[in-house]
């Protein structure tokens, strides 16, 4: 089965999925994900070197 943001189980009610991926050296770019939505990425050309940070209003 696949559960959002491609984490390996199902969050349990009352939370919600998110993952960070930091990359790969110059090759792959950072990667936020928050219910499924993709908030940075490379594709997306939003993310940077250093820190990238999203500001979530759950």
């Amino acid at each position: 089965p696949r559960y959002k943001c491609g984490i390996s189980k199902a969050c349990p009610e009352k939370h919600f999925a998110f993952k960070m991926a930091s990359g790969a050296a110059n090759v792959v770019g950072p990667k936020i994900c928050v219910e499924d939505n993709v908030l940075m990425s490379g594709v997306k050309n939003n993310v940077g070197r250093g820190i990238n940070v999203a500001l979530v209003n759950g």
